[in-house]
């Protein structure tokens, strides 16, 4: 997969997951009910509990707050699907996309 434009970020990994390349869909949430199957990565303001409902069918989470103790955070440990915390990502990205995970880097399609 080539990007002609790139955003690259690079976060904290709170949780380390079983994947450390991965080339995904993702979309931004506010909550929930926004949530479409096909994508396989989620990107949301802080890791709220009521996400943990659709877990099982994410393979990368993106936020800007939270911690490797909350709820999220330990579900995601068990099932290791890695989350990454960027501070500001949220209002830098467009609705949905393309990412590659690179590690604790990701770079956005632009």
């Amino acid at each position: 997969m080539t990007y002609i434009n790139k955003m690259k970020f690079s976060g904290n990994k709170l949780v380390k997951g079983k994947n450390n390349n991965l080339d995904l869909n993702y979309m931004k949430l506010n909550n929930v009910l926004e949530y479409n199957e096909k994508f396989k990565c989620i990107i949301i303001p802080s890791l709220h509990p009521d996400f943990s409902i659709i877990i099982s069918s994410i393979s990368l989470i993106v936020t800007e707050e939270g911690n490797s103790l909350s709820h999220l955070a330990i579900i995601a440990r068990e099932r290791d699907i890695p989350i990454i915390q960027i501070k500001g990502i949220f209002n830098k990205i467009k609705k949905c996309g393309k990412l590659q995970l690179f590690g604790n880097v990701i770079n956005f399609e632009e």
